[in-house]
């Protein structure tokens, strides 16, 4: 072996451990970021969970939620954001459910659930301190009384619904309800 090629394998060598070293440090990182996961919520068993509160603990932001047709206790999802789906039919949950102090870069969505029985004098649905977009779609609330304080909702909505760009606080009651409505649809 002539002195030029040593000199070069000496160069190389250097740079091929250096090379192994971040591709171990990569795969390493690569490992640790888990991507968003679907979760299964069924009352009768066969899922992943047997009810929303242990699976909304349980689930990581941008998870998603798929809750079978059943009856479920109330939950409240506090600074993540999360998908929380009906699967066929509309599941029901019992309580007060809340979304609080979602960061502006979280969005949570709440679609096909019908929610009831809050306790006397609480809303059906609480949306408090949320910088991020909160969906509500084809849902149900219900309430024991039939009014509700003009501060009663705080809704998150999205100022460009295609971006999720931004967001905007609009309190809800039940006389603007219908004025919010238009609104939305303005939006699209």
């Amino acid at each position: 072996m002539n002195v030029s090629r040593f000199r070069l394998m000496i160069a190389i060598v250097p740079c091929l451990l250096a090379l192994r070293a971040s591709a171990q440090d990569l795969y390493r990182v690569a490992r640790s970021i888990e991507m968003p996961r679907t979760w299964t919520v069924n009352a009768s068993g066969g899922a992943d969970f047997t009810n929303l509160p242990p699976a909304v603990l349980a689930a990581r932001s941008g998870d998603v939620l798929l809750v079978a047709p059943g009856v479920y206790s109330s939950f409240t999802l506090e600074g993540k954001g999360l998908t929380i789906l009906g699967d066929g039919g509309t599941p029901t949950v019992n309580g007060r459910t809340s979304v609080l102090s979602l960061p502006a870069d979280e969005v949570v969505v709440l679609r096909s659930l019908k929610l009831k029985n809050a306790p006397l004098g609480e809303e059906g649905l609480r949306l408090r301190d949320n910088a991020g977009a909160v969906w509500v779609e084809d849902c149900t609330v219900e309430h024991y009384q039939d009014w509700l304080p003009t501060d009663a909702w705080l809704f998150s909505v999205p100022r460009d619904p295609r971006s999720m760009a931004g967001t905007e606080r609009a309190a809800t009651s039940r006389a603007s309800v219908g004025a919010r409505r238009e609104r939305m649809e303005a939006l699209d």
